[in-house]
Formats: C-alpha cells, structure tokens, sequence
C-alpha cells in the first residue's frame, strides 16, 4: 500500500515514472523505486488527409495507453473507430455513454470500438481528442476503456463540449495487439492532416527504455495554507499528463469551495472566457461555456473533502486544446469526470505552458477556502517521435 510521503520544505513531490505517490496509470502498483514507465511503442502522424491512421509493428505490452488527436473531418460527421490487429469481422463490443447520458450496448460488431458516435458534433471538421486504455494479454480479452471528448464548434468557446465513455472488449485470446487502426467510418471522408496516433506501453517486469512522460514541472504547500496551487513555468509538450491533490483544511465556515483549473501560456494564467466543459459528477451532469476556467464538481454546498484529480492534455501549437479528466473527493465520497475545450482565439500560436488550481467557495463564504499541505501538483509531458 502506498502512502502519501511527507514533504520537506523547498523540496520536490517525492514520486516516480508510474505517477504521483508513484501508482501506475496502468492499474499496477509496480516496487517503490521502479523506474518502469509508459515507454513510445507506436506512432502515426498523417502528413496529408487520408480515411485511416494505422500504427503497426507495436511492440507486446501487457498495457496500453492510446492517444488519438483527431485534427478533423474533410466531410461526413459519421463516426470515428478503432480496429486491431486486421480484424474486421464480428469480435467487437461496448458499452457506451454520450454526453453523461444513459448507456447503450453494441454487440459483435465489426467495425470495432467506437471512439466517436456522429452525434456528437454538427460539423464536419470537428476533431477528436480521446485517451484509451487497454488490457493487453495474448490469452485474455483485450479490455479497453476510452474517454472522448469533441465539440462542433471547436473555435468558439460558447459551443458546449461533446462527450463519451466507452467500455469495450475485442473478443481474441490468441494474440496481443500488433496494430492500431483509427479510421472513420464513411470512407469518402478523411482525418485531416496532422491528425495522430501514439501507442503508449507499459510493463512492470520491464524497467528499462525511455519514458514518454518527463516531469515538467512539481509544486507543493509543505510552507502552509494557500488558495491557489501553481507551477513554475515550464516548457512546453504536446502531450501533458497532470496529476494534482489539493487539501481541504476543513474549515469551521465551508460552503463547498471546490478546485478549479486554469491554464497558460507564455508564463500568464489565463482567466479570460475561453473554457467551455461538461462534467458528470455521481451521475449529475453540468455544461458550462464560455467560463473562465474549468472545475472539477467534486464539491457541493454540502460537501467537505480533499480532492484528487488525474488529466491528460492534448497541447497543439496554434490549435483548442482538449482535456479529459477523472477526480476523486475524499470527503463524503464523490468521483466526478470532465471533458473540457480551451479557446484561446486571441493566443492560439501558443502552447499552454502553466497550470493552476484554485480552491474556490461560494460567494457567502466570506473568507474563502484554501488549501494546506500536503496540496501538490505534478506535470509531465510528452513529445511524439
């Protein structure tokens, strides 16, 4: 069992290549000091539009991280899907669920898990922005989980984030996934130039390579209460991976002050109305556009709780960034997930390059709500090669 270590003033969150408080992403709580991580074993950048995105040749890890950055669509609005390995005929099921709505079953399916349902969006640019992870053993059923996110108009701030999770399984226990396809599902439209697909493995018998993610950045309030949570500049990747605790001190007068986050670029927080999100928190839904930063929803007025949050950010240079998120309240028990668009129309040939937690409260509170040791926040980030 891992516990939270303590923090030394001036020094830095004590953690390893799995994570904060060093848990695996991939499930695994790997021996304290493991340098294994999530290791590039695939990677497919259109260099011009084309109907598909294949990733071949990846090498067997027993866990995957897929990121699939969907720029956009030359037509149709039809939707967008995933195929392993060649195999298009019926060994593909999944349940999903659309903008936090009921789920639905797909079952022996051969176009293979749907990342992108056409109802999600009315233009035929939209892009995608999807994190999917998957179960990778040769005799077992690949399971996989993929968090999406979109929006029909990804250049304005006041369209309402589009979501979906899906849960799935492709039906071979013989072999381990070699090849990724991403394609959409009308073969007369195309994924447009620049869209990608990094295969990310992870093996904990296999503590040795490069690790995609590099710290970026770490903070933390060993010095005492603050209401903010913010990192030095750091410089900037296309893919960042954040993970941040912030600490409730429980005060006496607590209207439910939850975090929120921002972000920024070229070293300034940027709080304009830019942010756009939607947000299931225990099976309530809320949408929020045209906000100057986006929450978490793990507090109400009546909850009091830490909180722990967990996001992966895709950063293009000159391009919304998109973030899928899943936290946790610690208080009375809350989990919550977030699908956020950043538009930053008056800066966009930038890259988000800061992050920044807010503990806020509501407007009665008075004295506000902050956080306290041991509230820390890590960055990492990744280029693909």
């Amino acid at each position: 069992m891992h516990t939270i270590p303590s923090l030394v003033a001036g020094s830095a969150v004590p953690v390893n290549k799995h994570g904060m408080l060093g848990v695996s992403p991939g499930g695994v709580v790997p021996p304290v000091g493991d340098p294994s991580g999530w290791k590039q074993i695939g990677y497919t950048e259109l260099a011009s539009s084309n109907n598909e995105i294949v990733v071949s040749s990846i090498d067997n890890y027993p866990y995957l991280k897929v990121l699939i950055y969907v720029k956009g669509t030359t037509g149709s609005t039809d939707n967008v899907d995933v195929q392993f390995n060649g195999d298009s005929s019926g060994n593909y099921a999944f349940d999903y669920a659309i903008n936090e709505n009921a789920t639905a079953q797909s079952i022996n399916v051969t176009q293979g898990w749907k990342i992108k349902f056409n109802q999600l969006g009315g233009t035929p640019s939209e892009p995608v922005w999807c994190v999917l992870d998957i179960m990778n053993y040769a005799t077992e059923e690949k399971l996989g989980m993929a968090t999406s996110v979109t929006s029909a108009n990804p250049n304005s701030a006041s369209d309402a984030v589009q979501s979906q999770r899906t849960y799935a399984k492709w039906a071979n226990t013989a072999n381990v996934i070699d090849e990724i396809r991403v394609y959409h599902q009308n073969a007369s439209t195309d994924l447009l130039a620049g869209s990608e697909v990094v295969v990310l493995g992870f093996d904990p018998s296999a503590p040795t390579g490069t690790n995609f993610f590099e710290e970026l950045a770490s903070v933390n309030l060993s010095g005492g209460a603050s209401q903010t949570l913010d990192t030095p500049q750091f410089t900037p990747k296309k893919y960042l991976w954040v993970e941040w605790l912030s600490d409730d001190p429980k005060q006496a007068v607590h209207y439910g002050g939850q975090p929120e986050t921002l972000i920024g670029s070229g070293g300034t927080i940027l709080t304009a109305s830019d942010y756009s999100f939607r947000t299931n928190k225990d099976n309530q839904s809320d949408t929020r556009t045209s906000q100057g930063r986006w929450g978490t929803w793990t507090g109400t007025s009546a909850d009091s709780g830490d909180t722990f949050c967990n996001s992966y950010i895709v950063n293009p240079d000159g391009a919304t960034k998109w973030i899928v998120q899943r936290s946790g309240g610690f208080g009375l028990p809350t989990s919550a997930v977030t699908y956020v668009a950043f538009q930053r129309l008056a800066g966009l040939c930038l890259q988000t390059n800061q992050i920044d937690i807010v503990r806020l409260t509501d407007v009665d509170a008075g004295a506000g709500v902050y956080q306290q040791t041991p509230s820390q926040m890590i960055v990492w980030g990744g280029d693909p090669s």
